[in-house]
This record gives structure tokens, C-alpha cells and sequence, in this order.
């Protein structure tokens, strides 16, 4: 029963440990198309903006997992 419980309570760190490492992999990419641009004096952020493919995503965690 106790074990039970401690591996639910890992599941769900681990969930939110590869959401957060997905998220963190869009922001990296948002600021690089960002840095490629900054050469522009007016730059509208929200125009590069990446968001990554389910497919690519779902590979992603696979590999942190």
C-alpha cells in the first residue's frame, strides 16, 4: 500500500518534471528565432514564436524518460 503510493506520488513529479522540460525546450527555441532577429529595431516577440509539435514533443519525453 505504502508503495503503491510513493510510486503515484513519482508519476506525477515526473509529469510535471517533463512538462516543465518541454516547456523550457519552446522557450529556448522562442529566444533563439528571437536573437536571429534582434538585428530588427522593431521586433514583435509574439510573432516568433515556436511551439513544438505534438510529435516532436511526445519523442522528447520519451528520450527524458
Amino acid at each position: 500500500m505504502y508503495r503503491q503510493r510513493v510510486d503515484q506520488i513519482v508519476e506525477v513529479i515526473t509529469y510535471y518534471e517533463m512538462k516543465e522540460a518541454t516547456t523550457l525546450f519552446e522557450l529556448a527555441l522562442w529566444k533563439a528565432k528571437i536573437d536571429q532577429a534582434e538585428e530588427a529595431a522593431d521586433i514583435n516577440r509574439e510573432a516568433y514564436r515556436i511551439e513544438v509539435p505534438g510529435p516532436v514533443k511526445d519523442t522528447t519525453l520519451q528520450y527524458l524518460r
